[in-house]
């Protein structure tokens, strides 16, 4: 099993998520502020693993024209069922991490919490790059390597298998280390979140968000 079958085989829980998780709903409410900052009206977006569509809504609502791409036929026939209820215009395709082909250039790009499973890093942040236009956005959020709580989560990994999905994440990061791989870009913001259960508030309320927080975000502006 890889990440995209694992993925598709809890399509539509991992959307209930945003419901009823808080940790979704941090997540939520992050990226919305994000897109309520930098999307604007008639701008071409790209969702880069788009998962059931959230955030592909949330920047057509905003008046953005998107194409929304995900390996998994499972989250794409849930992008388009999204798309359909709310009325909206969305190309939402199947394509994978590195894109296969070109899909144009873009004002924005954004990819929430899908890095860290793609095998190749490198060569995915190159075929993005590819995409972006001069003086265009792409907003990445990953797991946060200086996190004491994602350490401690690989631990428990390592002696009892759970949480499951750890055994297809490949990478952690942080916003200076991913800006390292994106040469010709600007980071122009960053910030931490994440972290809601019972372990993670604890250690949100003894250290700093830099280490307690398990997520982070960063805005990258092409020059």
């Amino acid at each position: 099993m890889n990440a995209v079958t694992y993925h598709s085989g809890i399509a539509q829980a991992f959307d209930e998520r945003y419901k009823q998780s808080p940790d979704f709903q941090e997540r939520y409410r992050v990226w919305a502020a994000l897109l309520d900052q930098y999307v604007r009206p008639g701008d071409r977006v790209l969702d880069a693993g788009c998962g059931p569509g959230v955030f592909s809504l949330y920047a057509a609502q905003r008046g953005a024209t998107v194409t929304a791409i995900d390996a998994s036929n499972a989250m794409i026939d849930l992008t388009r069922q999204a798309a359909r209820q709310a009325q909206l215009t969305i190309c939402a395709e199947i394509d994978w991490l590195p894109l296969t082909h070109d899909r144009g250039c873009f004002d924005l790009i954004l990819s929430s919490s899908v890095l860290e499973y793609v095998p190749n890093l490198p060569g995915t942040l190159v075929s993005l790059d590819r995409q972006v236009a001069a003086g265009g956005l792409l907003i990445v959020s990953m797991p946060n390597r200086r996190s004491v709580y994602r350490c401690l989560e690989r631990i428990g990994y390592w002696f009892t298998g759970r949480p499951v999905y750890l055994r297809h994440v490949l990478h952690y990061a942080t916003p200076a280390r991913l800006h390292r791989q994106l040469p010709g870009y600007q980071l122009i913001f960053h910030q931490t979140y994440g972290g809601t259960n019972a372990c993670a508030r604890l250690l949100r309320s003894c250290l700093p968000a830099l280490h307690s927080d398990t997520l982070f975000v960063a805005v990258f502006r092409k020059q």
